[in-house]
């Protein structure tokens, strides 16, 4: 019986050991906090994220990190698991660093337990500032796209209304004239070859509007 509990012990020491290694050099920031949201353990990659040395970050609670409106949203998604529900991963909240700069995060939220029984959870955040700021300047710069070619739009029609339609309107006028003045002294011939003319104007027209 020794001897395999000391087999069992090397083995759990050796898979802590293997953990502890992967939390250690993850290049994503990892932190990990009690039911009551006193920080336990945080990796390196979370120390660089945050600007806090890790000795400052134990002990304290994890709401110093966040705005208190984003500290709701992580609060919400931490009693969904405790109920059991699945909550929605990853979701993106604001985070503080120790300068008093504001940083945007993609945050991993999941239950710690044994037998049963909350442990506290493991956060896995990742920087994503940069690719919100892009994304926003992409549908920034979509929407003023989108704009100039709506008023590129409005222009050309009121230029073709007011300018091009208006000019098909007086020559089909015109040539309506013509063919239907008595006055106008046009052979049989230049009435006939003018009628189908008209028709090709006015098709146009309909055409073009």
């Amino acid at each position: 019986i020794a001897i395999e509990n000391a087999r069992l012990y090397r083995e759990v020491w050796a898979s802590e050991e293997k953990y502890r290694d992967l939390f250690e050099n993850a290049t994503v920031a990892i932190l990990v906090h009690d039911v009551d949201g006193t920080i336990t353990d945080a990796n390196r990659a979370c120390a660089n994220l945050t600007g806090y040395d890790r000795g400052e970050l134990s002990g304290t609670n994890i709401n110093r990190l966040f705005p208190s409106h984003a500290s709701c949203i992580v609060a919400e998604v931490e009693q969904r698991l405790l109920r059991g529900e699945p909550a929605t991963e990853p979701y993106e909240v604001p985070l503080v660093k120790r300068d008093r700069a504001e940083l945007t995060i993609s945050l991993t939220t999941r239950l710690i337990s044994d037998r049963g029984q909350p442990l506290g959870f493991q956060h896995i955040a990742r920087d994503i500032t940069e690719r919100k700021r892009m994304r926003e300047s992409l549908d920034y710069y979509m929407r003023r796209t989108l704009t100039a070619q709506e008023e590129e739009r409005m222009r050309i029609a009121r230029e073709l209304h007011d300018d091009t339609a208006q000019s098909l309107l007086l020559i089909s006028r015109r040539l309506d004239a013509l063919t239907s003045d008595p006055d106008s002294h046009l052979s049989d011939e230049v009435i006939a070859s003018l009628k189908p003319l008209r028709g090709v104007v006015l098709d146009t027209l309909s055409n073009l509007r």
